[in-house]
C-alpha cells in the first residue's frame, strides 16, 4: 500500500465527517494530531479511496491511552478492530494493555489487556 502525503488538516477533516461532534475542537484537534504525528503516537490506515482509520493515543509504561479512534464506516467491524490493536502492538511491543475513554459522547471507560483483545477480536 502506497504511503498517503496527508496533513494534519485532512486527517482533522476525516475525522470530524465520521465523528461531527467534533467540529467545535477542529483546531484543537489540528494541534493535537501535529504533536501525534511528531511524536509517532498515532496510526492512520487507508486504501485507494483514502483515509480508513485514525487513532492516537499516549504511551505511559506498558499502558497505551487512546484518545481517538475514527473508523469509516465501511470498515467498522471486529477484524479490523484487531487488525489496529495489533498494528498498534507492532510500533510499540511492549505494551500490555490498552485504555479507552469516550467522555465527548458516552462517558465510558474501558481498560483491557493486550492479549484478551487481540483474542476477543
Amino acid at each position: 500500500m502506497k504511503s498517503l502525503e496527508l496533513l494534519p488538516k485532512d486527517i482533522a477533516d476525516f475525522v470530524i465527517e465520521n465523528m461531527p461532534y467534533l467540529e467545535k475542537k477542529r483546531d484543537e484537534l489540528i494541534k493535537a494530531i501535529e504533536k501525534h504525528i511528531e511524536y509517532k503516537t498515532c496510526f492512520i490506515a487507508h486504501d485507494s479511496k483514502g483515509i480508513v482509520s485514525f487513532s492516537c493515543w499516549n504511551v505511559e509504561g506498558e499502558v497505551a491511552h487512546v484518545f481517538i479512534t475514527c473508523i469509516r464506516p465501511s470498515h467498522r467491524v471486529k477484524s479490523f478492530l484487531k487488525y489496529l490493536i495489533s498494528s498498534s502492538v507492532k510500533m510499540y511491543p511492549h505494551l500490555k494493555f490498552i485504555r479507552w475513554e469516550r467522555e465527548v459522547k458516552t462517558d465510558k471507560k474501558f481498560k483491557g489487556s493486550v492479549e484478551r483483545l487481540l483474542r476477543r477480536y
